[in-house]
């Protein structure tokens, strides 16, 4: 999900759910967390969702199973993990478009607000909502045709199968004579 650079920008929170606590901030950048503390070693280091939560919780508690249960944007308080469940329940272009709307666009609380109240890099996440959609399409279409490949060479691999068979056969004629 990270790699269409849908949530790309976005702020996230590591959230203690049992605790109701937030205990790390970060941005999401392409494919990775960034932690955003500030005084740390891991500040402008690339971090993957274990990386993210093993440095907020800093080696107290317990590790959980799925990192992104617990990565929050900070505009929702989604979680990437719920977010990713709900745009893969998106059944057409419309119904995505809709969904990643309202994953983004919950900035009621003043979250991602200029003092004015307009939406920061609202206009820039609509503009760029058509672009994604269109790489999500692409990414779509290449999954179809490696598809159609597999089962191509599946396809193959029967016959070839058989014809190894059918030589096994004659080879065995041929040495019982």
């Amino acid at each position: 999900m990270l790699q269409t650079g849908t949530f790309e920008g976005q702020r996230i929170i590591y959230r203690n759910k049992k605790e109701k606590k937030d205990l790390l901030y970060g941005i999401i950048q392409g494919a990775a967390y960034f932690c955003l503390c500030g005084d740390c070693d891991q500040n402008g280091k690339e971090l993957s969702a274990k990386g993210f939560e093993q440095h907020a919780l800093k080696g107290q508690g317990h590790e959980s199973h799925n990192p992104n249960h617990h990565i929050l944007l900070s505009c929702s308080r989604t979680s990437l993990y719920d977010a990713c469940k709900l745009v893969k329940e998106a059944t057409n272009t419309d119904m995505l478009e809709d969904t990643i709307k309202k994953i983004l666009q919950n900035d009621a609380d003043g979250v991602g607000k200029t003092s004015d109240g307009s939406l920061l890099n609202l206009e820039k996440r609509m503009l760029s909502m058509e672009n994604k959609i269109e790489n999500l399409q692409k990414i779509q279409a290449q999954v179809d045709t490696l598809e159609k490949n597999v089962e191509f060479l599946v396809n193959e691999l029967v016959r070839y199968q058989e014809l190894f068979q059918e030589m096994s056969t004659l080879i065995g004629k041929f040495a019982g004579m």
